[in-house]
């Protein structure tokens, strides 16, 4: 072989191996969706060797189940990215939509008017957004990012920034994300379905797969990052204002507590939101800005939540719920009538009632709802059967302030007072707790010297 020869040959093997290599690579760089499933099937692959729960197929399925809402919620949203509009929303109209749905459930106990309820509350917050960015010509940045504000804020108000639970318990309802077929988590295959619809229909409803690709050729991209910058500059300039319920508020009232009391610091905080929720006000009706309206009503209610549930633990302080509670209660037995609920609401001033058994150890509460649902449902069953057998219970050497956000929680007006043995030792309603408020509020030594024991 000649010297010419010899220095032609690596040069010709050179270019064959650069083609064998395109053939597999250039298929990943010119796809993305290929090459993300790529990184994603290494990144499982990783995680099966150096952690044993992963090399089991539940822990995947888990993983579904825990994803699906983004899936489906990433589905309307990747239509508007496409179409090169944004929706920061998304996120609060889920909370308001849960908010909605379960607080009818607990107005109506009917779980299909509270999923009803819930359906449409997305088609209308998605109405007015549609509307503002459509008709009027606002910015779809600015007027999802007010839709943020003005949800979260009415979610704040109607539930007290306390969480909301379904009373009824409709196992149905929650079988909607816990249950599965042949295996597969509920939800998860909803969202697969979902995806899968949109591929099939290929979104003819919305663009054309000829026009899509046009538009997404000629869309100026080199926009997108200041834009999404932008938005996230709005969110981080308004979450520190100094004004409740934002972190610059609490920020704020986290330096004045280095020099003054809490409750005076939070007080100060309070009127500086409220002083600006005020000024915010006057620029949306002065502007004609709606979402400036509703972010003003959303500060200056989150403030006087937060201001008033600061007082409540200020005068209350360390008092413990043996202090205040009703300690010779009106009580029922499981196989009471329920005729003889009603005559002791009508002969006392209770309106709930802890249940005990023959050993006066406490096995339900009977609420105002439940007694109500029991007389139109059915008005001869026992106590037992219409009573909570879930119930929140407390013992007398807790804080009040412990159990008030207990009793927020469980959605409930009394707590029955538990002994160390199961027994009953008292009853905590929610007027019990506002007379010791109000007394405490005048004379706070009242509780070192018994007082207000009942």
């Amino acid at each position: 072989m000649s010297a010419i020869e010899q220095d032609r040959t690596p040069h010709a093997l050179a270019p064959r191996r650069s083609a064998g290599i395109d053939r597999w690579a250039l298929p990943l760089i010119r796809h993305e969706e290929i090459l993300l499933f790529v990184l994603f099937l290494i990144v499982c692959g990783f995680f099966a060797l150096a952690v044993p729960a992963a090399r089991q197929p539940g822990t995947y399925l888990d993983l579904l189940r825990d994803v699906s809402p983004n899936l489906i919620a990433a589905i309307g949203v990747t239509l508007l990215l496409l179409a090169g509009q944004f929706d920061l929303s998304v996120g609060s109209m889920l909370a308001f939509t849960g908010v909605a749905t379960v607080s009818t459930f607990n107005a109506t106990g009917n779980m299909w008017l509270g999923i009803l309820a819930g359906l449409l509350t997305g088609p209308l917050v998605g109405a007015i957004n549609g509307y503002l960015v459509t008709v009027q010509g606002m910015s779809s940045l600015m007027t999802t990012l007010g839709m943020l504000f003005a949800l979260r804020g009415l979610v704040y108000v109607w539930t007290n920034t306390t969480p909301v639970v379904d009373e009824n318990r409709f196992t149905a309802f929650t079988a909607f994300y816990q249950g599965s077929v042949l295996g597969v988590p509920l939800p998860g295959l909803l969202a697969v379905v979902l995806i899968a619809i949109g591929a099939v229909l290929q979104a003819t409803s919305v663009v054309s797969p000829s026009n899509l690709i046009d538009s997404m050729e000629n869309a100026e991209w080199d926009g997108l990052l200041p834009y999404l910058t932008l938005a996230n500059l709005y969110l981080v300039g308004f979450n520190i204002l100094p004004a409740f319920p934002m972190d610059g508020g609490r920020v704020l009232r986290a330096l004045l507590a280095l020099r003054m009391d809490y409750v005076r610091a939070t007080g100060i905080a309070v009127s500086v939101g409220q002083a600006l929720a005020f000024l915010f006000g006057l620029a949306g009706f002065a502007t004609g800005n709606f979402f400036l309206i509703l972010i003003a009503i959303f500060i200056w209610f989150g403030a006087s939540a937060e201001g008033q549930q600061v007082a409540v633990r200020g005068v209350l302080g360390e008092a413990t719920v043996g202090q205040v509670m009703t300690r010779q209660p009106q009580k029922l037995y499981p196989t009471d009538p329920l005729t003889r609920a009603v005559g002791l609401t009508l002969s006392t001033s209770q309106a709930d009632f802890p249940v005990v058994d023959g050993n006066e150890r406490v096995v339900g509460l009977l609420t105002m709802d439940d007694l109500l649902r029991g007389l139109q449902e059915t008005p001869g069953s026992p106590v037992g059967m219409v009573m909570h057998r879930n119930f929140p219970t407390a013992s007398p050497e807790e804080t009040i302030v412990a159990v008030q956000a207990r009793l927020a929680e469980s959605r409930v007006r009394a707590i029955p007072i538990v002994a160390a043995d199961g027994s009953l030792a008292g009853f905590l309603t929610a007027g019990d707790i506002g007379e010791a408020f109000r007394l405490l509020s005048v004379r706070p030594q009242l509780i070192g010297r018994g007082a207000v024991n009942r």
